[in-house]
């Protein structure tokens, strides 16, 4: 099956769940990577907008997948398998 020039598989769709709402390298992010490095080429992009505190400095690069505290990205996750 050809690829497209991006290297993506013809017929494959792709996802980006990209968190925001964290200083990230002085940029939006989630606070490891910036909401502009995140972004792929052809792919459907869904922002979670969260924080980056807690005790220990937690950010919202892992937190994103509690869905006890982000249950937007749950949303998202079903919505795309429900597509």
């Amino acid at each position: 099956m050809p690829g497209h020039a991006s290297g993506q598989p013809a017929g494959v769709k792709m996802y980006n769940i990209i968190g925001t709402g964290c200083s990230t390298d002085s940029s939006d992010g989630d606070g490891i990577v910036t909401a502009e490095n995140a972004k792929s080429d052809n792919a459907k992009i869904d922002y979670v907008n969260g924080t980056c505190s807690g005790l220990f400095g937690g950010t919202l690069h892992t937190d994103i997948l509690n869905i006890d505290l982000y249950s937007q990205t749950y949303r998202i996750v079903k919505g795309i398998l429900n597509e």
